[in-house]
């Protein structure tokens, strides 16, 4: 493929923000013309050997 290619399928970008354990990442992510940014956790209920998803996204609220 080429970066042409890549660039037009691109929809989001994620930054990682935090620490080891405690990191999380946010961004945006834009499907069908609509822009949402979000937040993605590590899945910290997840048991070992589990079917559970690794990670968890979330719509990002405003902090007031």
């Amino acid at each position: 493929m080429s970066k042409e290619d890549w660039k037009e399928r691109e929809c989001g970008s994620l930054w990682r923000n935090g620490q080891d354990d405690k990191a999380f990442y946010s961004g945006t992510v834009t499907v069908d013309g609509k822009t949402q940014r979000i937040v993605i956790f590590r899945n910290s209920y997840k048991q070992e050997g589990s079917k559970e998803a690794d990670l968890r996204i979330y719509i990002s609220k405003d902090r007031t």
